[in-house]
């Protein structure tokens, strides 16, 4: 069955046929889609010491990372996975923008310590690397240690990893850079009924109403400031990828469609954001909802499905 029209847009009526009739099978096209990129990427990077993974948030770029990094090891090689996130500067010398600290501008990493640590990685094989407590703010230095083999492998994700205040100063022919994230919408006909940036916001909107105890307001408020900061920092980086993820699961708006309603209708009609939660609600109305049993255990989607719906 023809998911895709000839823009690349997920065609609803057939994904949502895909969905009646064949759940399981829809379940595992999307997996092996995934995972087939994921072994592309990792023969791309046959002959490097690093790869650096980049994404825009809602991307799955934690799963992705921890995914390259069993793919690897299938393929005979260790790999480790350090996130950026750990690099932060302390909360109360981050730098302030419209006002208030702002950790999504690459100034709020010390990129010094970044670019010292990978250039250790590429000549040595090892280095220190610092953790970072999000609760207090403040940043451990040498709080971890790693050293690798001539074989191995250090995946880095963040999403500045393939900014140029960082790639520039480092060896090209030692790096592989991939960029990871929905690369494509759903469509009614020749009507767009969500963009990739809308599913990225269900997405996050989900996770975070279980991870964080975030309600759709919440999500719904935040988010035109991560779009800004994508646009800022994130996209125009995306150019220098050498291997691009397509993280797109044809059925994730049926996976997520009852989860995210329901987080949607709660908006009240006192708030700022009813109008796009109402707007939000009624584009995944176009959608037949998916049956979460056939979701795989170890899919990407767990990263925001709350499971414990189930």
């Amino acid at each position: 069955m023809q998911l895709k029209d000839e823009k690349n847009f997920y065609k609803v009526e057939a994904i949502n046929e895909a969905v009646r009739r064949f759940p399981e099978e829809t379940a595992g096209a999307a997996e092996n889609n995934y995972h087939s990129q994921l072994r592309n990427a990792a023969e791309a990077a046959k002959d490097k010491r690093i790869l650096m993974l980049a994404g825009p948030s809602g991307s799955g770029k934690t799963t992705t990372a921890l995914k390259l990094k069993q793919e690897f090891e299938n393929q005979g090689r260790n790999a480790d996975v350090v996130s950026l996130d750990n690099f932060y500067k302390n909360r109360s010398t981050m730098p302030i923008v419209d006002g208030e600290r702002n950790a999504e501008v690459i100034e709020a990493l010390e990129l010094e310590m970044i670019r010292k640590a990978i250039l250790s990685l590429i000549e040595t094989g090892e280095t220190s690397l610092p953790e970072y407590d999000f609760i207090t703010g403040q940043r451990k230095d040498n709080a971890a240690f790693i050293k690798t083999g001539k074989n191995d492998i250090v995946i880095i994700e963040g999403i500045h990893a393939l900014n140029g205040e960082i790639r520039e100063s480092l060896p090209g022919n030692e790096i592989l850079n991939v960029y990871v994230s929905p690369h494509s919408g759903f469509a009614v006909g020749n009507r767009i009924c969500l963009t990739k940036r809308q599913a990225r916001l269900i997405r996050r909107m989900v996770r975070d109403s279980w991870s964080r105890g975030s309600d759709a307001e919440d999500t719904l408020k935040m988010w035109p400031a991560v779009c800004k900061g994508e646009d800022l920092y994130i996209r125009p980086s995306s150019k220098y990828a050498d291997f691009r993820i397509d993280s797109t699961y044809a059925f994730e708006p049926c996976l997520f469609r009852d989860q995210a309603k329901t987080l949607l209708n709660a908006v009240p009609e006192s708030s700022c954001y009813f109008a796009a939660a109402k707007s939000m609600s009624a584009r995944l109305d176009n959608f037949e909802a998916f049956d979460p049993s056939y979701l795989s255990e170890t899919s990407l989607l767990r990263e925001f499905y709350d499971t414990r719906k189930m």
